[in-house]
């Protein structure tokens, strides 16, 4: 699970581990380190928009290279052995675009992963769990019966 930031991170895990080796010698290398599911919120996928491309900035430079930051745009790296995950944005988030998670939506479904996203109109960024906000906090309702519904929780915790 990651927000902002941590959402790239997270999604970063989910298109880049590595699958195991179960004829290494040592049992920490035949284990994979596949997620069995992602969650993102307001994740920054590829430098689009503002905050986006201010956190690219961040780490590679004011002019990255076109290369490194291909290779860190997760949503060009889905394949059908990604996990499963869970995307939720806010369409008025003026610091990481809802296009974001909306790319790495697309790049899910069209890799045949499932894949389940939630665009509120407000919230902005940060939102985090939101449990003041009645609106945007029914958030992890849904987040609840995705986890339920894909069989990575039992009971409903409500």
């Amino acid at each position: 699970m990651g927000f902002s930031a941590g959402g790239h991170l997270a999604s970063e895990l989910g298109v880049s581990f590595d699958a195991g080796n179960p004829g290494d010698a040592d049992p920490v290398e035949q284990v994979s380190s596949r997620p069995d599911f992602m969650i993102l919120a307001y994740p920054v996928i590829a430098p689009t928009g503002p905050g986006a491309t201010s956190s690219f900035q961040h780490i590679l430079g004011e002019t990255p290279d076109p290369q490194t930051v291909e290779l860190l745009s997760t949503d060009l790296h889905v394949t059908a052995q990604t996990p499963p995950a869970f995307l939720v944005c806010a369409d008025d988030d003026q610091t990481v675009s809802s296009e974001s998670a909306v790319r790495f939506y697309l790049a899910l479904h069209r890799s045949g992963v499932p894949a389940e996203i939630h665009i509120f109109e407000r919230g902005k960024h940060a939102f985090s769990m939101a449990v003041n906000n009645p609106f945007v906090g029914t958030w992890t309702m849904h987040l609840f019966d995705w986890l339920r519904i894909n069989g990575f929780v039992e009971r409903d915790p409500r």
